[in-house]
């Protein structure tokens, strides 16, 4: 099992400690997926990392499909609970916080630009999202 994961990323961040958590052993493959040699070309159509690599099957994508997959491979350790309603509930945390770091990341790449191209506007959208975002977690933790 391989992980392609980059550092900073707090999805695959998620993903490495749903890893630890059940104690499922994998080889860490390190990839920035907007540089021009990116390994996530031709394996994640999204071009987005983490991406799950296992023998004999599709590549899997998407922190929240992932970890899926790990509730089923082991789901003596579950991470989400099997009860609809808390499963559901559960969900809709992970979707809040997805989002805020969606956003988080979005307002870093946007400070990254140089100074004169930068949107204020887009900025502040993305700063709105993380803090109605954060109040809905609240309420719903």
């Amino acid at each position: 099992m391989k992980l392609i994961t980059a550092t900073p990323s707090p999805f695959a961040r998620k993903v490495r400690v749903a890893l630890l958590e059940k104690n499922i052993s994998y080889e860490e493959v390190i990839d920035i997926p907007w540089n021009l040699n990116t390994k996530t070309n031709g394996i994640n159509p999204l071009g987005k990392i983490p991406i799950l690599l296992l023998k004999d099957q599709e590549p899997m994508f998407d922190s929240k499909v992932i970890n899926q997959y790990l509730d089923y491979l082991k789901p003596n350790q579950l991470l989400y609970p099997r009860s609809f309603q808390e499963n559901i509930s559960a969900r809709l945390l992970e979707t809040v916080a997805d989002g805020i770091c969606d956003s988080v990341v979005l307002v870093f790449l946007e400070n990254s630009r140089n100074k004169d191209l930068r949107s204020k506007n887009w900025i502040k959208r993305q700063e709105k999202k993380i803090f109605e975002g954060g109040k809905v977690f609240i309420k719903l933790s």
